[in-house]
């Protein structure tokens, strides 16, 4: 009989086999739910299970950004066609001062007040407190610029190392970059101009240049930005020497050409109300001072070549030391050239002959010399020739004055060896002042009746210099008005005490004051002042209080005040409505102003006598 097994046991079996198959895929099931959920939250440190073949099992990265394709050299030169063109300038660097080396000095110049200012082709010009450097061309008109730098504070002697020059623009409104155009910076000869700011603009145009410092565009030039040029080592040592020499002033220029059209730019002077207060400016930097001044060193001159081909011998020699030795050393600024004195040589001049026989016997007998013995050796240059002494001969001196209604011809004036220290009464209320039939020619001295309008001439001057001296003394005596410059270097009146000689300042001006004249009470003190711009009459108190202003012109020049005998009225010369020098009166508060004399000649330098 076949066994089978327990229905039991077989069932017990079956369960087992299943639970263990049942653990076996749940585990199976664990392990793959934890791989995936490794794999997304673990991507970013590669797949949590390794593949049978050992490799990464892949996993689904994220999207990458899309980055800018590399643009091809087509599609730059369509963009390059489509975008508008920008020119891009460097932006200006600024000037640093240099660093003085040791025992040296940084030193700072600029122009004072009257010296800059510019001038146009028309005649006009600015004052010298004008807040504009012009230069360039509006309404037809060329307008240049010129500035003077005093140099006194450089000492002679001591090594300049570097020397800057300093613009600041200030002004651009008129400026067409379109026009184009050059604006040069030029430092003229020394001595040409002996006073810059009464220049005229032909005069300063054609003023002949040493250096041309250097040049500027229109692209240089605008307001704020500022223009500076170091002058190279050949232009260092020419101011240098000129220094040494003596000349204490220099005077740059600045031109502007154009091919046409009008462009005007305007360079701050440092001066007047629209100023940003940046002056042209100098900057040198200067080496050591000598500890001990150096004793000169007497050196003698290069004797003059006989003739030419000496010169050339010279010329040679000199030439084959230079490449021998090379460029000799320079003289020292303490170097005297000592020059020869030649003993004069004393000779006696031909006399006149008497009459035209004479003469011509003189000549004759003279040709015949030169034929026999040949051309007379030429006189040396330390010839003498002795001069008689005239004998003293008593001329008549001409009357002190004499009226023009009277006269047939000029008088011809005669000095007098002590002029007298009393004015003539006759002179006493009239207004004496100075007259040409030309503008630039020297003048004659007139006087003017101001109650009847009679004119004389005065054969003499001492009477109007000692009605001048006396205009600047107090009527109650020992105080006067005297003109010096303050610690600016701008010319001050100031009230001097000769008791105890001391000075007190009476104006505290920006502008030039100056031709100051106290009122016959005493309790007004006149001058003239260049604050405003140009040259106007002020009056001012003695304490210095009350400063008021008398005119108003738009000319240049009011200038040169006397006070009337009463004080109630002052004389002064203008150029205004004629443009020739005439004279003016006004009252004391400047009420009523109008011409004294019509005269078609100019007409200045009024004093009343008193």
């Amino acid at each position: 009989m076949q066994r089978t097994p327990p229905p039991k046991r077989m069932g017990t079996q079956r369960k087992f086999k299943n639970f263990v198959l049942y653990i076996l895929i749940s585990v199976v099931l664990l392990f793959a739910w934890i791989g995936i959920i490794g794999s997304v939250f673990f991507s970013d440190v590669g797949p949590f299970f390794p593949s049978a073949a050992g490799q990464s099992a892949m996993v689904e990265e994220p999207t990458p950004t899309p980055s800018p394709a590399t643009p091809t050299p087509e599609a730059l030169a369509m963009v390059a066609e489509s975008a508008p063109e920008m020119a891009v300038q460097p932006a200006p660097q600024p000037f640093v001062i240099p660093t003085a080396e040791p025992g040296g000095r940084i030193v700072s110049i600029h122009p004072r007040s009257g010296e800059i200012g510019w001038w146009a082709s028309d005649g006009a010009r600015s004052s010298g407190v004008d807040s504009f450097a012009y230069v360039g061309q509006s309404g037809g008109d060329t307008f240049i610029s010129a500035m003077q730098f005093d140099l006194s504070q450089i000492p002679a002697g001591v090594p300049l190392r570097e020397i800057t020059l300093r613009l600041n623009g200030l002004r651009a409104d008129r400026l067409d970059p379109e026009v184009g155009g050059i604006w040069s910076i030029e430092i003229l000869s020394p001595g040409v101009l002996p006073n810059l700011i009464r220049t005229d603009f032909s005069t300063l145009y054609t003023a002949p240049r040493a250096v041309n410092l250097f040049t500027l565009e229109a692209a240089d030039l605008e307001p704020g930005r500022e223009n500076f040029k170091t002058f190279d080592i050949i232009t260092t040592q020419w101011l240098q020497q000129q220094i040494l020499s003596g000349n204490r002033t220099l005077i740059m220029r600045i031109l502007y050409t154009g091919a046409g059209g009008e462009s005007l730019f305007a360079w701050d002077s440092g001066l007047g109300a629209v100023s940003a207060g940046n002056h042209p400016t100098l900057v040198f930097s200067l080496g050591a001072e000598p500890l001990t001044p150096q004793p000169p060193v007497i050196v003698t001159p290069t004797p003059q070549p006989e003739n030419v081909l000496t010169a050339a011998a010279h010329s040679i020699i000199a030439t084959a030391d230079a490449e021998r030795f090379g460029t000799p050393t320079p003289l020292p600024y303490y170097m005297v050239i000592a020059t020869p004195t030649a003993t004069p040589f004393v000779v006696t001049n031909t006399p006149t002959p008497e009459n035209q026989m004479t003469a011509a016997v003189m000549i004759a007998e003279a040709t015949a010399i030169a034929v026999t013995t040949g051309t007379a050796t030429p006189l040396p240059p330390n010839v003498v020739t002795a001069t008689p002494t005239p004998m003293d001969t008593a001329i008549p001196t001409p009357p002190l004055i004499a009226m023009l209604a009277d006269m047939t011809a000029t008088p011809t004036p005669t000095l007098m060896p002590t002029p007298p220290s009393v004015i003539p009464a006759e002179l006493v209320g009239q207004i004496l002042f100075w007259r040409s039939e030309e503008a630039g020619r020297g003048g004659r001295l007139h006087a003017l009746n101001p109650r009847t309008g009679a004119l004389a001439m005065l054969s003499q001057d001492w009477p109007y210099r000692l009605a001048k001296s006396k205009e600047t003394v107090a009527p109650y005596g020992g105080l006067s008005v005297i003109v010096q410059e303050d610690i600016a270097r701008v010319p001050q009146v100031k009230i001097y005490d000769p008791t105890y000689n001391v000075t007190r300042d009476l104006t505290r001006t920006d502008g030039w004051s100056f031709d100051p004249v106290w009122s016959p009470q005493g309790d007004l003190i006149a001058f003239v002042s260049q604050e405003p711009g140009n040259d106007e009459i002020f009056t001012i108190e003695p304490d210095g209080s009350n400063m008021r202003r008398l005119t108003h012109n738009s000319w240049e020049w009011d200038k040169h005040p006397s006070w009337s005998p009463d004080g109630n009225q002052i004389i002064f010369w203008s150029n205004r409505e004629s443009g020739r020098r005439q004279l003016w009166i006004m009252d004391k508060d400047g009420n009523n102003q109008r011409r004294l004399l019509e005269s078609p000649y100019e007409d200045w330098d009024p004093v009343w006598v008193k």
